[in-house]
């Protein structure tokens, strides 16, 4: 069994906003760490951060295959709340 390379078959989006994370996120440990902070709670608020670029890749790759809507009937199934 071979392994795959990890973000080979990501798109350039994804990866941009990967790349975007990785960037903001050590920096962001780095400034934390370097002023004193708990490491423990750095590493927790550094996770929630990354759930915001995880939950913007999500976001992008769903909008790519995504059925179009088919009219109103769609609507007013996906907001049941009506």
């Amino acid at each position: 069994m071979a392994f795959r390379e990890p973000g080979k078959a990501a798109s350039p989006e994804a990866k941009g906003i990967a790349w975007r994370a990785q960037k903001h996120l050590c920096g962001r440990y780095r400034q934390l760490t370097q002023d004193g902070k708990n490491v423990k709670l750095v590493c927790v608020a550094i996770a929630r951060e990354l759930v915001g670029f995880v939950c913007d890749i999500v976001r992008q790759e769903m909008a790519k295959h995504r059925q179009p809507e088919q009219g109103i009937a769609c609507a007013i199934q996906a907001n049941p709340m009506r």
